[in-house]
């Protein structure tokens, strides 16, 4: 596998973790809730999971993995704002969506935003075993 799809598997396992914790539903696309983030451990490493609504009644859920200390609990953490050298091991971003089926959208290395893996993580990142995902399939159209 290349890094993308480790890190595609990466992002399902920040997605199973919001489903569990109930932060959002997968199966109606006509929720729209409010954004969030939770703070939750991931695949043995401290991590930020964040989510935000779109239109279509898609998600964009970003996993931000291995979160250096400075940044553990704190809500600056966003694609837009930081050095990711400087605050995670490895993060990504993707779609999830939901009104025409419920998938992950892309396939293998497409679909994912912002892709980062620190050369440091990158054995852990290969050590990442495939990942069930909760009620939706892993990858799916993308849609651009």
């Amino acid at each position: 596998m290349t890094k993308k799809e480790k890190l595609r598997e990466l992002l399902c396992a920040g997605i199973n973790e919001l489903i569990m914790a109930k932060m959002i539903k997968i199966n109606d696309f006509t929720d729209e809730g409010e954004p969030g983030a939770l703070f939750t451990e991931v695949l043995g490493k401290s991590s930020k999971i964040s989510w935000r609504y779109i239109s279509h009644g898609e998600i964009l859920i970003s996993v931000w993995w291995g979160l250096k200390p400075k940044c553990i609990d704190t809500e600056d953490i966003t694609p837009y704002n930081t050095n990711k050298k400087d605050a995670v091991d490895a993060c990504c971003s993707g779609w999830l969506e939901r009104k025409d089926g419920v998938w992950l959208q892309g396939q293998m290395e497409s679909g994912l935003v912002g892709p980062y893996c620190a050369k440091s993580a990158e054995a852990e990142l290969f050590a990442i075993e495939d990942v069930k995902p909760l009620g939706y399939n892993k990858e799916g159209k993308y849609y651009m």
